[in-house]
């Protein structure tokens, strides 16, 4: 009797549905001891023995501080013990997936069981059923156990909850996996006759995605230099086109949302859908082969022969960085795919080269496609989107602009002429000259006279190129993310400016600020060589140096604008904040602030650089270009060791530290590197650099 025989008598049809899924079930017990063994020996086995719940007890410790700390050490555990149940739940899958096709491996067992009174639907789900019967079983017993275990534990109240809840938590998003897994398996069983092809077909349908992206991506990389890769290579995008490996990731299963899990459950019965009809419309005679569909056999083929080819030519250009060995590295990973592919299909040496001519025509046409994406003939690489064309943009420039979104149309106009620009190389440089000068006014080309290094060199920290990172969300909805290289100052500038100007940039700093939620955050002082104040101090009763906590700097924030960045800074504040993000939000502190428990008004200002001015033993100051380094030993700069010149340079300095703002507006045609004392004996550098339209007047003419 043939599987197609629909019995009269439904029950007795009935009856041997439930008799086949009793035997089935009765016959999958050494599979189930097998999962069971495994799940204790990951889940109840650890727990006991590694005691990883029970801290050291200092002596100091009373009995409720202990067992806190002992509860939420087996808190932290628990909830760490996710990505192990997930990833041996789906090893689980594998089996259970197999085992369901198990019967279409081999044309003597397909035969056989077809042959048996039943519907192909009624195999189909006995088989479905008894394989996850078998997992939820033995898994649930042991997440039983574990639960067992962690409670007879002596817990603080409010732990015994919340331990549960995460044990049932890590038990739901395992058998999320599981059931993914398992339907991806059993589909590909459907679309194989082997189980090696079987668990072939179960990654290719899992990972072939992502590689696919990936190197499709990592191609078109290779002609690109305006697009910001790293944005589309993020870790959002990446694990969402691998779902298994998403639930096994703790920080990404904490972003997983109500959708994302309903789409798993969605894809899973897609699968099992997909697997019902293919099963019922397969050939018994192909069991044994390894794709049983002729039209699915091509598309793998060439689809895993694309990527070959795509991974081949990056492998060889990363490490040659040459164009031949790039085609080589095409024709090397084409060739080879075919062959193996082949080989595998064929299941037999002698049919790797098969349908030769095919290939040729294959070849052809996908270098020819490569070549193109990978050398941006299409010019998307210098596609600028119109500003009328943007719904808003989101700039990352050093760390003060960090991801923020604007919508005001000045700073998307001042983005997009600056990427314009960047594109058309109008970047490239500011117009100084990489000249340096001597104090005779003779000028001495920096390529025909090595400076001599000296001890006591000073090595500016600024320089004039800079990265700035834009994603353009489109009014029609797409994101565009490009990267912006440049030197040219100016530019960056009215850009900067127009950013600081604007209500959203304002509120992004504020956001920044208060993300930092707590004051044991590492919070670093940026004020270089802070035992420069102690002569100061010394001198001024009631002085203390500055200490930032981090209520007293969200309640300086008073809001920020571009002139706000260009009055005289002091130093920075960073703050280092460690969560779901790392972050390091560079905060400016101005005279003003940071040293208002002494500094009130324009005199006590007068009087920090006057001692201050005493501290330092010269300044020297080079006029030039593309300079790395200065000494005070050259003939090429101009020391200063009168005190009023110094302290009228150090009111017209940008800053005294080594960085700027990336706001603050200075003059980089000038260095400026001080030495001081700080203690009689001591001696630090720094280099910093004037003002915009701030430079002394007894500088300039020296140089002119």
């Amino acid at each position: 009797m043939t599987t197609q025989t629909l019995f009269s008598n439904k029950k007795s049809g009935a009856d041997m549905s439930m008799k086949y899924f009793l035997g089935e079930l009765k016959r999958s017990w050494p599979r189930s001891v097998l999962y069971f063994i495994i799940f204790f020996m990951t889940m109840a086995i650890p727990l006991l023995i590694s005691a990883p719940y029970k801290p050291y007890r200092g002596i100091d410790v009373s009995d409720a501080e202990y067992i806190f700390k002992c509860s939420e050490r087996l808190f932290d555990y628990v909830n760490g013990v996710l990505p192990f149940w997930s990833a041996f739940s789906m090893i689980v899958a594998l089996f259970s997936g197999c085992y369901v096709a198990k019967i279409l491996n081999n044309k003597v067992s397909a035969d056989f069981y077809h042959s048996i009174p039943l519907r192909r639907e009624n195999l189909f789900f006995t088989r479905f059923s008894v394989g996850a019967i078998s997992y939820l079983v033995t898994f649930f017993v042991n997440v039983l156990i574990f639960l067992f275990i962690c409670e007879i534990q002596e817990l603080s109240a409010p732990f015994y909850g919340a331990i549960a809840s995460e044990i049932f938590k890590s038990f739901g998003f395992s058998v999320l996996g599981f059931f993914f897994v398992y339907s991806s398996c059993i589909f590909a069983g459907m679309l194989s006759g082997t189980t090696i092809m079987q668990l072939v077909v179960t990654a290719y349908l899992n990972f072939f995605p992502v590689v696919a992206y990936l190197s499709l991506t990592a191609t078109f990389f290779l002609g690109a230099s305006h697009i910001n890769q790293s944005y589309y290579v993020s870790e959002d995008i990446i694990p969402s086109m691998v779902p298994p490996i998403k639930i096994m990731i703790i920080p990404l299963l904490e972003k997983i949302s109500a959708l994302d899990i309903i789409a798993y459950i969605f894809i899973s019965l897609v699968f099992i859908g997909f697997s019902v009809v293919i099963y019922k419309a397969r050939k018994i005679e192909r069991a044994g082969t390894p794709i049983v569909f002729d039209g699915f056999g091509a598309f793998f083929k060439y689809s895993m022969m694309t990527i070959a080819v795509l991974l081949g030519g990056l492998f060889f250009e990363a490490i040659s960085g040459s164009f031949v060995w790039y085609l080589l590295g095409i024709l090397i990973g084409a060739l080879l795919s075919f062959m193996l592919i082949n080989t595998i299909l064929a299941k037999n040496a002698r049919k790797m080269f098969a349908g030769a001519k095919s290939f040729a025509i294959y070849l052809v046409i996908t270098v020819a496609a490569v070549l193109l994406v990978a050398f941006d003939a299409f010019g998307i690489d210098r596609y600028v989107p119109d500003a009328n064309a943007v719904d808003s943009v989101t700039v990352t420039y050093r760390n003060q602009v960090y991801e923020i979104k604007f919508e005001d149309e000045n700073v998307i106009r001042s983005v997009v002429d600056i990427d314009k620009k960047s594109v058309n190389n109008e970047l490239v440089g500011d117009g100084y000259s990489a000249e340096i000068y001597s104090l005779s006014g003779v000028k001495i080309s920096y390529a025909e006279k090595d400076i001599d290094i000296k001890e006591e060199a000073f090595y500016p920290h600024y320089t004039r190129s800079y990265r700035l990172n834009v994603v353009y969300k489109l009014k029609s909805g797409l994101p565009l993310a490009r990267t912006v290289y440049g030197e040219d100052y100016e530019s960056l500038c009215i850009l900067l400016e127009k950013i600081a100007d604007s209500e959203e940039f304002e509120e992004g700093i504020k956001k920044a600020l208060f993300d930092v939620e707590y004051d044991d955050y590492y919070i670093e002082q940026g004020i270089e060589g802070n035992s420069k104040y102690s002569d100061f101090e010394s001198k001024n009763e009631g002085f203390k140096r500055p200490t930032y906590a981090l209520d007293t700097i969200k309640n300086e924030f008073n809001g920020v604008d571009y002139d706000f960045y260009q009055r005289q800074i002091l130093g920075y504040v960073n703050f280092y904040h460690y969560g779901d993000d790392y972050r390091n939000l560079e905060y400016p502190i101005f005279v003003g602030t940071a040293l208002q428990a002494a500094v009130t008004d324009e005199n006590d200002i007068n009087a920090f650089y006057e001692d201050f001015a005493g501290l330092i033993e010269y300044i020297v100051i080079v006029k030039g270009g593309n300079i790395d380094y200065f000494t005070a030993a050259g003939d090429a700069s101009l020391v200063i060791t009168d005190k009023e010149q110094i302290k009228e340079i150090l009111s017209n300095a940008a800053s005294l530290t080594n960085q700027l703002t990336p706001f603050t507006k200075a003059e980089p045609l000038y260095h400026i590197g001080i030495k001081y004392s700080t203690d009689g004996d001591y001696f630090n550098t720094m280099t910093t650099y004037f003002r915009y339209g701030c430079v002394p007047s007894f500088v300039s003419s020296a140089f002119n």
